[in-house]
């Protein structure tokens, strides 16, 4: 049953997209790529992008190509719950450890992978978290991170403002201790 109900969303999804016209990757900077599961799929268009590295978050996704592309799974929840804070470090080294262009992906690239590529440009271009939003919004119309995520992303903002964007000061942190570091401070 569960393999029916997932190649029933992915139909969805495929439909929805297309006739939408949304991407399934879609540029957001000139080393940045976000989308959803199915554009990891696609070899071909992965090589055209020069995507070298794939950050994949989320449950039950894959790599594909691990011999042609370097990858890091990410085992996040779409949940408000889930505490993204936890895989800043790792996601954000991933993303920068790379000199060629990097494709992030959730199931739909709407939630997940689009508020790390949020937190990413946040570190990167050292601008808030509404300027991001708005930016990457405009790249891919229909990203939603949950309330959850946005309230976390908006702490990380604080983190690296008060830190002055210090990147292995967020190795072992979880959502709570960010928040108190930020209180501290």
């Amino acid at each position: 049953m569960k393999l029916k109900h997932f190649i029933l969303i992915s139909i969805i999804l495929i439909s929805y997209e297309s006739k939408n016209n949304y991407p399934f990757i879609s540029k957001i900077t000139n080393k940045i790529y976000l989308g959803s599961h199915l554009g990891s799929k696609d070899k071909l268009e992965l090589k055209k992008l020069k995507i070298s590295h794939i950050l994949v978050c989320g449950i039950n996704l894959k790599a594909y190509f691990p011999n042609n592309f370097k990858y890091k799974l990410l085992n996040v929840y779409d949940s408000a719950s889930e505490d993204i804070i936890k895989f800043m470090y790792e996601s954000l080294n991933f993303i920068k450890s790379s000199s060629n262009n990097v494709f992030v992906h959730c199931y739909s690239g709407k939630g997940r992978s689009a508020s790390f590529v949020i937190a990413y440009l946040m570190y990167k271009e050292k601008k808030n978290f509404n300027e991001i939003y708005k930016y990457v919004k405009q790249k891919r119309s229909i990203i939603s991170p949950n309330e959850s995520f946005r309230q976390q992303l908006k702490t990380l903002d604080n983190y690296f403002q008060k830190s002055k964007y210090d990147l292995k000061g967020l190795k072992g942190m979880n959502y709570t201790s960010i928040k108190n570091w930020v209180n501290e401070h």
